[in-house]
C-alpha cells in the first residue's frame, strides 16, 4: 500500500500541524518528546492526549492519572512534567474546546 499527501485534504494538513507545532523552539533533529497533545472536550473527566510513535495514553488534567493507554516511561516522564507547569493552561484549553472554539498554543518543554 502506497501513501501520497495530498495538501487539498484539510485531514492530513491538520495532522501534520498539530504535530510540527510540538516542535518549536527545540533543536532541528530532537525528537525524543512525545510527538503530540491534544484535547478534545468529548467525555469526563477533562483530559488530554499524547502520542509517541505507535504509542498512545489519555491523561485527566485535574490529578495527572493515566486514565488510559501507556507511554514508554521517558516518554511519560516528560509529558507528566510539560502537563505540571501548563496545568491552568491544558484547563483553559479543555474549556474552549468544550465550547468549540479555537484553542491557545500550549509552550512546548524546553
Amino acid at each position: 500500500m502506497k501513501l501520497q499527501f495530498d495538501p487539498n485534504q484539510s485531514f492530513q494538513l491538520d495532522a501534520v500541524a498539530d504535530v510540527t507545532h510540538l516542535f518549536d523552539g527545540q533543536p532541528q533533529g530532537y525528537r525524543s518528546t512525545p510527538s503530540s497533545i491534544w484535547a478534545r472536550w468529548r467525555g469526563s473527566p477533562p483530559h488530554f492526549h499524547a502520542r509517541y510513535g505507535e504509542y498512545k495514553v489519555e491523561i485527566t488534567i485535574e490529578t495527572l492519572s493515566v486514565i488510559a493507554g501507556r507511554l514508554p516511561p521517558r516518554a511519560l516522564g516528560l509529558v507528566m512534567e510539560w502537563a505540571t507547569l501548563h496545568r491552568s493552561e491544558l484547563m483553559e484549553d479543555w474549556e474552549l474546546a468544550r465550547r468549540q472554539a479555537d484553542l491557545k498554543k500550549i509552550a512546548p518543554l524546553e
